[in-house]
């Protein structure tokens, strides 16, 4: 099967966007405990940040028959801006049984 122009090419852009973001917010997150002193909540938010960079390559190593190219998407990602460690938490726990 051709990867170009298939549903799968756009499946696998939308998986590495969201675990992109994933980790971005995962790595804000840790920055918020880090500041209010929350040295374990932080190393928990870093860990996961670094298993959605993880998942993020995984999808990102797959659409190589198409490097060079564009792939245009579309989808819902979450704005989740708070300094509330534990909102932080229950977006957390909530994005990841989405995503399940």
């Amino acid at each position: 099967m051709q990867i170009q122009e298939s549903e799968t090419l756009r499946d696998l852009m939308r998986a590495f966007a969201g675990e992109s973001q994933a980790r971005n917010r995962y790595s804000f997150a840790a920055s918020v405990c880090r500041s209010q002193e929350l040295p374990a909540l932080a190393a928990v938010f870093t860990f996961t940040a670094r298993q959605e960079r993880e998942h993020a390559e995984i999808f990102y190593r797959h659409m190589a028959p198409v490097s060079g190219q564009k792939v245009t998407i579309q989808g819902d990602f979450p704005v989740e801006v708070t300094n509330d460690v534990c909102e932080l938490l229950r977006r957390a726990r909530d994005d990841e049984r989405e995503e399940a």
